[in-house]
């Protein structure tokens, strides 16, 4: 007997389990060019033993296999400028799982529907950095010259879907299964959907508040500044970096607090405050002209230089205040999951998509805040102000209708 399967899916599941073609083929008994034939086919036709050691090998519900694939991601469809030290399999990795992710996403919009998107791609240029992290503070419902206290939810509230993803302790330390590259990227973002409407923040779990928090602000800075499908530079880095210090800590109303005299040890309160790292302060002083180049220089000094004598370590790795504000976590894919099948155990939601493996859906839902249970939609809850403990607002969607078993 035979089955025919989509080739994309073939080279999806192999490409998120970071398996060599050679090592499949093998399993198969065939040859790798073979396989890589199978893979860049639309339909292939397999015995239905190929399939289920296939389903075996990788991990992967049959089903998966049957099933038509979405849309692939192309490289520039990653807003996001990975190191020259990244692998070619890790930035394939990252398309496949954004990919994974958003399919996730989509069969539950099919179920209930996100809060509408808050922002847009503002790809004509603006007159400054400045103006476009004011714009998207606005659009955020957020205040000009106030702190922000909890980023990630307004953001959320703002209809992005963000996602911290944690890798499984099994895929790190076991020697007998495929040997996994060192992950060099620190976040990534994309545009997701049948039209691409909706923004997705993708980020590696970090145990450092002020790098979270960063992070985060520099891919909503990648969305806002630059569009799908144009190639990222250094200066479009340059300027997500600057919109992330300017949305963080709006330089007008920082440069009023400051202290007269600018040292390590005066600009931690404002650190604390504002909830950005020491690092990220002193650069958004000297590109604003606050400090000159030789206080930058003597204040990144004594960054790497000086011990924190928590940690033993210098305050580059550790900056003083660096477990004194909880890791900022999403919740928007939680509450949602919870609206629709009640459940955000991994196995469950597995068992309800039937189409993919619930270890991969937990590196999606492990550093979810789990949201409150019965909590109903409320239209009405969108005007509220945003605070860490809401739940986001979403509304139903005719089940019969709109399921998908995609």
């Amino acid at each position: 007997m035979t089955a025919m399967v989509y080739g994309d899916r073939l080279r999806q599941a192999r490409t998120l389990r970071h398996e060599k073609l050679g090592d499949i083929a093998a399993a198969l008994e065939c040859v790798p060019s073979t396989l890589s034939k199978w893979e860049h086919s639309e339909k292939v036709d397999l015995p239905t033993e190929h399939l289920d050691l296939l389903s075996k090998r990788l991990r992967f519900p049959v089903d998966f296999f049957l099933n038509e694939p979405t849309e692939k991601l192309m490289d520039s469809d990653l807003l996001f400028k990975a190191p020259k030290s990244t692998l070619k399999r890790e930035k394939d990795f990252l398309k496949e799982f954004m990919r994974f992710t958003a399919e996730l996403i989509d069969w539950l919009d099919s179920r209930r529907r996100l809060p509408p998107v808050a922002i847009r791609p503002n790809v004509t240029g603006v007159a400054t950095i400045a103006e476009a992290a004011s714009s998207a503070r606005e659009n955020l419902g957020l205040e000009r010259g106030r702190p922000i206290d909890y980023l990630t939810h307004p953001i959320e509230r703002a209809g992005i879907v963000v996602v911290v993803r944690r890798r499984r302790i099994d895929e790190i330390v076991d020697d007998d299964g495929p040997s996994m590259p060192l992950e060099r990227h620190e976040g990534c973002s994309t545009w997701i959907g049948e039209f691409r409407e909706r923004p997705l923040i993708l980020m590696r779990s970090v145990s450092s508040w002020e790098k979270t928090r960063w992070v985060l602000g520099h891919e909503l800075g990648h969305l806002v500044l630059h569009s799908s499908g144009m190639r990222l530079t250094e200066t479009a880095e340059e300027e997500a970096s600057q919109f992330a210090n300017e949305l963080l800590a709006p330089i007008e109303a920082v440069s009023e607090e400051l202290p007269r005299a600018i040292t390590l040890t005066t600009l931690v309160e404002t650190k604390m405050r504002w909830g950005i790292s020491l690092a990220a302060l002193i650069r958004h002083l000297h590109y604003n002209k606050v400090i000159s180049d030789q206080r930058k220089q003597t204040l990144y000094a004594q960054l790497y230089t000086r011990r924190n004598p928590e940690t033993g370590r210098s305050y580059g790795v550790t900056e003083p205040g660096w477990n004194d504000r909880p890791l900022e976590r999403p919740r928007l894919i939680a509450a949602w999951l919870n609206h629709t099948i009640g459940s955000v155990v991994p196995e469950a939601i597995s068992n309800a998509a039937g189409l993919w493996p619930s270890d991969l859906i937990s590196e999606i839902v492990t550093e979810q805040r789990e949201a409150p249970r019965n909590t109903r939609a409320n239209p009405k809850m969108d005007n509220l102000p945003s605070e860490p403990g809401r739940v986001i607002p979403m509304l139903a969607r005719n089940r019969d209708a709109h399921s998908r078993s995609r």
